[in-house]
């Protein structure tokens, strides 16, 4: 009984941590919708989040010393994938942006190769193969015909800049197994929110007016949704396999695709569905084929 349980506590946090990643992009356009933007949004959301972190941080201090190199580029990568990921999520096709998010596999693939010195079987180039087409497929709309004249457009630039950061946050983490899941966390939401800022001071408008019913809002999206959601995933993927827990995270995917139809009437072409089915194969290959290490925080 105490095994099955220990293996069913994981799996559900995972799932509601993928539920809850999934449909981040529907709070975050609500926000907007209240005059809000993105950048005010993330850096007020974000910088909560990092504040209540800090006292966990503080006692986990000790890692600042022996791995200021790791916390920084925790800062960097972890920080941009969320900013990325975020705004990629507000202005583009939600299924879009999380499959070519989800195209992390390749780039953790290619930067294990070059910074890890993990080997490049044939059975991850084939992962990598998969991926590629399947993001091919996605990126023309489904029609072939398109490759050469279809642009991308920067929610496509940000989802796949957002991806390749997520793979270089996991990859940074492998150099430092022992850190506080405190400090791991809090490293990158003071990341986002420093990203934030500067998206806010390059934006043309002045500071939004927030009303208490607003800030209210975003203090309960921050403290039972945000943080929930990292924590969960958390959880899950230091309870169990790196290759279970990233086969169960493509969940996200799916539950992303659902609520984007039914809550924005968004809609995928068959051969968009079909680069779908390709780069999720690919992810799972590559999550059979993975060996143990440690996750990132999820965008």
């Amino acid at each position: 009984m105490t095994e099955k349980k220990s293996d069913w506590q994981p799996i559900a946090a995972l799932l509601l941590g993928a539920t809850l990643w999934g449909t981040m992009w529907w709070p975050l356009r609500h926000f907007e919708t209240a005059g809000l933007s993105g950048g005010w949004m993330l850096f007020a959301s974000y910088g909560l989040a990092a504040l209540v972190a800090l006292p966990w941080m503080w006692r986990s201090r000790r890692d600042w010393r022996q791995a200021p190199g790791v916390l920084l580029l925790l800062v960097i990568f972890g920080g941009w994938t969320n900013v990325a990921f975020s705004f990629a999520v507000l202005e583009g096709q939600v299924v879009r942006v999380l499959l070519l998010f989800y195209l992390a596999p390749v780039w953790s693939i290619l930067g294990g190769r070059i910074f890890l010195g993990e080997r490049l079987s044939a059975y991850r180039l084939l992962a990598m193969l998969i991926a590629l087409t399947g993001a091919l497929l996605v990126l023309v709309h489904g029609d072939p015909r398109k490759l050469a004249e279809t642009p991308l457009i920067r929610a496509d630039w940000l989802a796949l800049s957002a991806g390749i950061a997520f793979a270089a946050t996991n990859i940074t983490l492998r150099f430092s197994p022992g850190m506080s899941n405190a400090n791991r966390a809090g490293a990158v939401w003071i990341g986002v929110a420093l990203f934030a800022l500067i998206a806010v001071l390059l934006e043309s408008g002045g500071t939004p007016s927030v009303s208490g019913v607003l800030f209210l809002q975003i203090a309960l999206f921050t403290l039972g949704w945000l943080m929930l959601a990292t924590l969960l995933i958390q959880f899950g993927v230091v309870h169990m396999e790196v290759g279970r827990s990233s086969v169960i995270m493509l969940f996200e995917i799916i539950v992303g695709a659902v609520s984007a139809a039914l809550l924005a009437g968004e809609t995928i072409a068959l051969l968009e569905w079909v680069g779908a089915l390709f780069i999720v194969s690919a992810a799972w290959l590559e999550a059979r084929d993975t060996d143990q290490g440690h996750p990132a925080t999820q965008p």
